[in-house]
């Protein structure tokens, strides 16, 4: 991908005050986030970077996230990162893709509830409950205690 076709993408997918989120994609699954961050400092400050993880079992799913303050530095780092030799990998490397309606947070993804969907779902619960409560008193006869 050339650097035009990254900066218009940038555009769109920025937050913050020019922050860049950066895909870095087919890693070990033994590289450690200081070991990512390494990679990346050396085109500019990295404000973050975040191994994405398996929550069943804590280990490393082989792709992480970089932001940068720089969409320069970034740019430059895609374009010098992507598709490099790392520990008998080829990197893939590339502006990361915002996740429409859901923010991710450590490894737990949150999606955003309007308040009629947050209304609704919580209506549905107290009807599920109240069905419940009504099929426990049809087989109430059969939890009682004998005599």
């Amino acid at each position: 991908m050339k650097n035009k076709d990254l900066q218009t993408k940038t555009t769109s997918l920025q937050r913050g005050k020019g922050i860049t989120t950066i895909y870095v994609g087919n890693l070990s699954y033994r590289k450690r986030e200081g070991e990512v961050k390494k990679m990346f400092q050396k085109f500019g400050k990295v404000l973050y970077v975040k191994n994405v993880v398996d929550p069943k079992n804590g280990h490393n799913r082989g792709f992480s996230f970089v932001q940068m303050p720089s969409k320069e530095n970034a740019l430059n780092a895609i374009d010098h990162l992507n598709g490099k030799l790392v520990d008998d990998r080829t990197l893939k490397v590339s502006i990361a893709n915002e996740r429409e309606g859901s923010r991710v947070l450590g490894n737990k993804s949150f999606k955003k509830y309007t308040k009629e969907k947050l209304k609704e779902d919580i209506k549905n619960k107290v009807e599920k409950r109240k069905q419940l409560k009504g099929l426990d008193l049809l087989f109430a006869h059969k939890n009682k205690p004998k005599k």
